[in-house]
């Protein structure tokens, strides 16, 4: 049956039409439930009671507004686009939700970004599938006046009452603006923070003020910042309110090195605030006097490079590991130290270590348990595979053992013997020797290749679960690494205690025998991370460290 096209709704059709249209449903009730129309009509009345209790609830709750700020908040957010926010914004209405209209919310952009934006096709360096470099254009979006925005974040800032000088930490004419870079997720982000704010360093405080999507080598920065230059520059005599700007440098450790144009960490002098050589650094520091780079000496040394090294890295070592010139002209001693990177290096080498310990005790255990029949099923299969293994090995071993002693016996034999069965006990102990070398070369293959993989024994395995109860997940496509937070976590006292205790309980309830040798190691990294901790909360901290607090820090370190 063919559906009608009502021009008019029911409220303003005739009753003729109305009463034609509850006749036609009558006749599709019929055919929808196969007679049983009543039954249908009865269901039909259930559900039109729930949706009328559910539309009178809608209409009780009271309505919801979103702004035109958090519609445009939620657009960035979500990455979508005006045509998919004009649909978010169709199911809003549905549910009784009244969002901004999309005149304010571009009005509200334009305030925020207003014409501070450019974007163009720059020309950077790519790796190819071959490892080859190439010169590609790809697009680099970025504020066209740095001091704009900074001015723009300030503003904003004042008039919700955020600017703060920190008790005093910072002068009260002076303004601290941190600008540096990060690459993630493809992309290069160019970004500054105020410092004169309550949480300088959160996400929510930093501001992106040029992105790209290239490798982050010494060639795509100068493209990309390297016309930033001036402007910060401008920004050391720019004032605010009769407050001047102080500038400093952050980012991790590789970013800050091309920026001020070092080789890198790997380097002879490898240091970004002294002159110190990787012999230099091995005296202590009581017995050294070391010269600070400035950004003059840089600029030298990166003449002499040029000119006397003829820009060959062969002779980097020869001036101070100076490749190239720098990009900014922010002075090192306002280069921030990347405390968070160090934590991270420093606290992954610590725990590695720590692991890998636990690993030979993980071995030990496989040992044991591959010279009785205990049962594994309950462990990895990488461990499983590995007490296997380690029981071929043991069974080969046995039967070296005597295949040497038969052919002992065969050649004490051969000395005593007839020339009647000589013969025959020559060819016998030939075949015993070419069993025996056979077995020599199956049981040292299986010496060189049985290894147990870190993560894969029951006590690696619990230490991992202990972990994640504390809420550090490690990351397992980037060589299993941490994050700062989890950095955080992990020295906290108690939390220190869970993690190195934990194969304390595991080893005395599977194989007891090698309690003394894990408390050894319990003990050993427990005192470690403690005195890490220390160091940590020296050194990472949001203030201003005086002269004690840095005595103090010296001498936890």
């Amino acid at each position: 049956m063919k559906s009608p096209q009502p021009r008019k709704s029911t409220d303003d059709a005739s009753r003729t039409t109305i009463r034609s249209r509850s006749r036609y449903l009558e006749e599709q009730r019929k055919l929808v439930s196969k007679g049983k129309e009543k039954q249908q009509q009865r269901d039909e009345l259930k559900v039109a009671t729930k949706t009328t209790k559910i539309e009178d609830l809608l209409h009780r709750i009271p309505k919801i507004q979103v702004n035109n700020e958090e519609m445009l908040a939620l657009k960035t957010d979500l990455g979508i686009s005006w045509n998919s926010n004009r649909k978010l914004k169709r199911w809003f209405n549905t549910w009784g939700v009244r969002s901004a209209g999309e005149t304010r919310m571009r009005m509200t952009r334009d305030s925020i970004v207003g014409h501070n934006i450019m974007a163009n096709n720059l020309p950077f360096l790519f790796n190819d599938e071959s490892g080859h470099k190439k010169v590609e254009l790809a697009p680099c979006v970025c504020v066209d006046s740095l001091a704009d925005k900074v001015i723009q974040q300030l503003e904003e800032n004042n008039e919700l009452n955020n600017l703060t000088w920190h008790q005093g930490k910072i002068p009260s004419q002076e303004l601290w603006l941190k600008i540096g870079g990060d690459k993630g997720g493809g992309s290069f982000k160019g970004m500054f923070q105020l410092g004169n704010v309550k949480r300088p360093n959160s996400k929510t405080n930093t501001v992106v003020y040029c992105l790209f999507e290239s490798n982050d080598n010494f060639r795509n920065l100068k493209t990309a910042v390297g016309r930033f230059k001036e402007q910060i520059n401008n920004l050391k005599t720019l004032t605010w309110k009769d407050k001047h700007f102080r500038i400093f440098a952050f980012g991790d450790y590789e970013y800050l090195c091309k920026m001020y144009g070092l080789s890198g960490a790997a380097g002879r002098h490898f240091c970004l605030w002294c002159l110190a050589s990787q012999e230099e650094a091995q005296i202590p520091k009581s017995n050294r006097k070391i010269a600070q780079r400035t950004l003059e000496q840089l600029r030298a040394d990166h003449h002499q490079f040029t000119t006397l090294g003829a820009g060959k890295l062969s002779n980097a070592k020869k001036y101070n590991n100076v490749i190239n010139e720098a990009i900014f002209d922010i002075e090192i001693s306002q280069v921030c130290i990347p405390s968070l990177h160090l934590d991270l290096g420093i606290f992954l080498r610590f725990f590695n270590m720590f692991e890998n310990e636990v690993n030979l005790l993980d071995r030990e255990i496989g040992a044991h348990f591959a010279q009785g029949n205990s049962n594994v099923t309950n462990y990895s299969q990488d461990f499983q595979q590995y007490v296997e293994i380690k029981r071929k090995l043991r069974e080969t071993e046995i039967k070296l053992v005597d295949l040497k002693s038969r052919e002992e016996h065969l050649t004490h034999l051969q000395m005593s013997s007839e020339a009647v069965t000589l013969s025959s006990l020559q060819a016998e102990s030939e075949n015993l020797r070419k069993d025996k070398e056979k077995m020599e070369i199956e049981a040292k293959d299986m010496r060189e290749n049985t290894t147990l993989k870190v993560t894969a024994g029951p006590l690696a395995k619990k230490i991992d679960s202990v972990l994640q109860t504390i809420g550090v997940h490690r990351q397992a496509f980037h060589g299993r690494s941490f994050v700062g937070n989890h950095v955080h976590k992990c020295l906290q006292d108690i939390n220190i205690n869970k993690v190195t205790e934990c194969i304390l309980g595991e080893v005395e309830m599977i194989c007891p025998q090698l309690l003394a040798e894990a408390r050894a190691v319990s003990f050993k990294f427990n005192t470690l991370f403690r005195l890490f901790a220390k160091c940590h909360a020296g050194y990472s901290r949001a203030d201003s460290m005086e002269e004690i607090g840095r005595a103090s820090c010296r001498e936890r370190v």
